[in-house]
């Protein structure tokens, strides 16, 4: 198994499984919709067309909000949550 895989914390189902790879925010800090674990959608048709071996998407509309920014935004609230706490 590979470094990068150790630090997944697989018992999670959102974004948190891998804050070991986000500047530190304390878990008391974290806030979550349970945003991340989209489903993937392999494209055999488009991949043989474009000339690759395999292609992949990650259906992002399934976060809880319809959007990538799901992910980013719940990171970026936890981290100014954090921010205001230390003042």
């Amino acid at each position: 198994m590979s470094t990068f895989h150790i630090k997944i914390n697989s018992d999670l189902k959102n974004i948190w499984r891998y804050a070991k790879f986000y500047p530190p925010v304390k878990e008391e800090n974290w806030i979550t919709l349970d945003e991340g674990d989209t489903p993937e959608i392999y494209s055999r048709e488009i991949a043989a067309k474009l000339g690759f071996s395999e292609l992949i998407f990650k259906r992002e509309d399934a976060n809880p909000n319809g959007s990538h920014k799901d992910r980013m935004l719940a990171y970026q609230v936890s981290r100014a949550r954090e921010m205001a706490r230390r003042r």
